[in-house]
């Protein structure tokens, strides 16, 4: 008989320190507990797994059995970390401590942002960096306690293949999760690769993900020079620029009307076909100025 995943039901992570899971337990009996939701039947089976996997975990003598005993295989759960259920339970918890969390950020501003990035990965993951700066008050190692997660949660789903998971952490900081899972899948299925090409060819093969990067750079380099354009724009009235504004923006423009003793019309078109025309250049750029400019 296959034993439960017990760190799976607390959502914590194998090598969670005790006070994690004791954390993790109180937020989801929180969350659980039959006299919260009444009439749910499945909440007693549900609350039934959370105090087993407790009791046991929070036993050292247990813990260290089971860990021996149960077999856990190095890419598998991935997908559990999305767990809706659980991410509310963790969130509820770390909103409980938000003041005392307020004032830690206060005195270690960086703090926030090691929570942020470890969110990406995983609320779960954030909940236990959270957690365990909090209740250690270890704030000077704040950022080391940081890395490890990090560096144990990409280990255990990914592997020990360096190339894998640094390509695995790209994966998830850029917001590809559906390949970050099918990578693990790929763990889970063919074990960690000595040559970690073949892995990484398939995912960007399957996911297209060069085609995504290169229009996400172009993209990238349109709201450049859009910003770059508007600043020019709204500083100094430049012309040139609030027609290569309005173009990249959708505008089709037009010039006409011009001769050495008329000024020059300029008529905006939108995509719809809809159009506007202006008496002059400075119109057109006055316009451009308080339409366009961000």
């Amino acid at each position: 008989m296959i034993s439960p995943d017990y760190y799976a039901t607390l959502g914590v992570s194998p090598d969670a320190e005790d006070i994690v899971i004791a954390a993790a337990y109180r937020a989801l009996a929180q969350r659980y507990h039959p006299d919260k939701l009444k009439g749910d039947k499945n909440s007693h089976l549900k609350m039934a797994a959370i105090n087993e996997a407790y009791g046991l975990l929070r036993d050292p003598t247990r813990r260290a059995e089971y860990d021996c005993s149960h077999q856990r295989s190095s890419g598998s759960g991935f997908e559990a970390q999305d767990d809706a259920d659980q991410s509310g339970a963790f969130s509820d918890a770390m909103n409980k401590v938000d003041d005392r969390w307020q004032i830690a950020k206060s005195v270690y501003p960086d703090i926030e942002s090691m929570r942020v990035r470890l969110g990406r990965f995983s609320l779960q993951l954030a909940f236990a960096y959270v957690t365990t700066v909090l209740e250690r008050k270890d704030f000077e190692r704040h950022r080391e306690i940081a890395v490890q997660l990090e560096s144990n949660f990409l280990s255990k789903y990914f592997g020990s293949n360096d190339q894998v998971v640094t390509y695995a952490r790209d994966l998830i900081l850029s917001g590809h999760r559906d390949a970050a899972r099918a990578l693990n899948r790929l763990i889970d299925v063919l074990g960690s690769p000595e040559n970690a090409q073949p892995y990484i060819e398939k995912i960007e093969r399957d996911f297209k993900l060069q085609e995504t990067r290169e229009t996400r750079a172009a993209n990238d380099a349109d709201l450049r020079r859009l910003l770059q354009l508007s600043r020019l724009v709204r500083e100094f009235g430049y012309y040139d620029e609030a027609k290569e504004l309005a173009t990249l923006k959708g505008f089709s423009i037009e010039e006409f009307g011009f001769g050495m003793f008329k000024n020059t019309k300029v008529r905006s078109r939108t995509p719809a076909g809809k159009a506007v025309t202006f008496d002059d250049v400075p119109q057109f750029v006055r316009w451009v100025q308080s339409a366009l400019c961000t």
